[in-house]
């Protein structure tokens, strides 16, 4: 029960966030010309602080099991291949068909799999947990942009020399990058300076769920059922179960394993909305995808939680 609990008080400052957001545009205190700029400034300035926050708030010394983030690596890149070659096959715009290959591979480690994963396993589950933000998420936003340039505007004219361009240009990216070298070389903000650009990152979630609820209508959500339904299937359940499978056989522990499920069970990133919608996928579907996502994941973290302990026993 308690890890039901924990999923639940992770979803609802989200559904918070996003009843504001729709309420504001409701009443008229936002346009729809605003909405569109702060979505802009959450892509462009503050997702970058929230990766680089990331981490570099992540402690050094840590002994890091390449098996085990090798193969979540791997697991990764397998069912971005295989969500391409799935989409493909859809009677979809390229645009829509991109949204769907980020919903399948893309997940919110970092506000749902954490305290998760702690809930359950307590300190066991930190060093896997640790392991996965570093690599993992990394890895998510790296595969990004060349996948939303492929479907996007830019798909048709896209070469390897303009998806190196893509990567080095992109804020997300950049982040990252910038996260990273103060990792490597064990570089500290100043007191006076990272206090303000933490918060930066901590605010960057917030700010684009309150532009989601602003721009998403109950009435295009129900006219997408039919893409959302069988996206949120394949994400939350049928992924999940392939993963628990694979893992059993091998050398992991209840923690690695666990962490291995939430990497695909956990809703669809926050980020991956106005990253979406800056690089000329579908938005609006992006949206309506991390929304759904994240309403059904507290009932089925839940039931992973409990199918993940009863093989255990």
């Amino acid at each position: 029960m308690e890890s039901l609990t924990v999923a639940a008080a992770a979803v609802v400052p989200f559904v918070v966030y996003l009843a504001l957001g729709a309420f504001a545009r409701r009443v008229g205190w936002v346009s729809e010309e605003t909405l569109a700029n702060m979505n802009h400034l959450s892509f462009r300035l503050l997702f970058p602080f929230t990766m680089f926050s990331g981490i570099y708030r992540i402690e050094g010394g840590i002994d890091i099991d390449w098996l085990f983030v090798g193969v979540v690596l791997v697991s990764v890149l397998v069912v971005v291949g295989a969500s391409m070659a799935f989409v493909s096959r859809l009677s979809l715009s390229n645009p829509r068909r991109g949204v769907i290959v980020q919903a399948l591979y893309r997940t919110n480690l970092i506000l749902f799999a954490f305290p998760l994963a702690n809930s359950v396993y307590g300190d066991a589950a930190l060093l896997p947990a640790t392991q996965v933000l570093m690599f993992v998420v990394a890895a998510y936003n790296i595969l990004a942009v060349p996948i939303l340039d492929y479907y996007g505007h830019r798909g048709s004219k896209l070469t390897v020399r303009t998806m190196l361009s893509n990567l080095a240009k992109n804020p997300i990216i950049q982040g990252i990058a910038i996260g990273a070298l103060f990792q490597l070389f064990g570089l500290r903000l100043p007191g006076v300076i990272e206090e303000p650009v933490l918060t930066l990152g901590e605010v960057a979630t917030p700010i684009a769920l309150l532009v989601l609820g602003g721009r998403l209508h109950l009435g295009e959500l129900r006219a997408d059922a039919k893409v959302i339904v069988p996206t949120l299937a394949l994400k939350l359940i049928v992924l999940p179960a392939i993963v628990l499978g694979v893992s059993l056989l091998l050398p992991f522990s209840a923690a690695q394993r666990f962490m291995w499920i939430v990497v695909f069970a956990a809703p669809i990133a926050t980020a991956s909305y106005p990253m979406a919608d800056a690089m000329g996928c579908d938005g609006r579907l992006a949206g309506e995808l991390v929304t759904t996502s994240t309403l059904a994941s507290v009932v089925t973290l839940f039931l992973w939680v409990l199918v993940n302990n009863a093989v255990l026993l």
